[in-house]
């Protein structure tokens, strides 16, 4: 509404539920506005986050590496999942089985390793169009 980005600072407390523990409101999306939030971070908790989750945005990675070298950064999984159909070709995704097959790996929370390495193998072999055994 107010043409406004929301940069917010969320995590974990020690019962395993999310808070927010900061968060900003830009006015241009640029390397220059979220080093500044960064080091506002760093400024007012005195140490920089463990680990850090964000979508794609170059800006935002240059300016996570610039001030908080130490941290892990990783890319969100939804954003991810979202650009899927558009790397890979929307009608592809919605043809073959190809998304439906991924989701049921990504987004599951009770896989072993070899569960996901299984369905992985799954995945792949939709990708290259040969016949899944694994359903």
């Amino acid at each position: 509404m107010y043409g406004m980005v929301f940069v917010p600072f969320i995590g974990v407390d020690n019962h395993w539920k999310s808070v927010m523990f900061a968060y900003a409101l830009l006015n241009h999306e640029n390397e220059t506005n979220f080093t500044w939030v960064c080091e506002m971070f760093l400024k007012v908790f005195c140490r920089p986050p463990k680990c850090i989750i964000t979508d794609q945005y170059l800006a935002m990675k240059v300016a996570i590496q610039k001030t908080f070298p130490h941290s892990i950064h990783r890319y969100c999984v939804w954003h991810i999942m979202q650009k899927f159909p558009a790397k890979t070709g929307p009608v592809f995704c919605a043809e073959s089985g190809f998304m439906e097959k991924l989701n049921k790996f990504v987004w599951s929370s009770h896989l072993t390793v070899a569960e996901f390495e299984e369905g992985w193998s799954c995945v792949e072999q939709v990708w290259i169009e040969q016949p899944c055994m694994v359903e």
